[in-house]
């Protein structure tokens, strides 16, 4: 089994390209900052919520090997798929909503 920095490692490598999009989209939101705040501020916490996603993914994934290595049956392992699942959702929806509150909100006058 892969150790966890390991595993993480090869998901930053795996989603490299959605990593530099979130850090491009960061630049841009700092580089704007004084036209836009109010976006801008909701730009960077949707990033920092889709960087906080994808590390709880990964933690998952790592814990749910790690759960089926010592044993839980694939009962247990359904309902921890589904919690996780239903989390991750969660934390996604939370993240779009501050990309549309970012894209359609309202503008503040610099």
């Amino acid at each position: 089994m892969p150790t966890f920095l390991g595993a993480l490692v090869a998901a930053l490598v795996q989603y490299f390209i959605v990593v530099l999009v979130w850090m491009t989209g960061a630049i841009l939101a700092l580089t704007t900052w004084r036209q836009h705040p109010k976006a801008s501020r909701y730009t960077l916490i949707a990033l920092a919520i889709f960087f906080m996603e994808f590390l709880v993914s990964y933690i998952s994934t790592y814990v749910s090997s790690t759960l089926s290595d010592r044993g839980w049956n694939i009962g247990q392992l359904q309902i921890w798929y589904f919690c996780q699942n239903g989390l991750l959702s969660l934390i996604q929806a939370a993240a779009w909503g501050f990309i549309f509150a970012a894209i359609f909100g309202r503008r503040d006058k610099p």
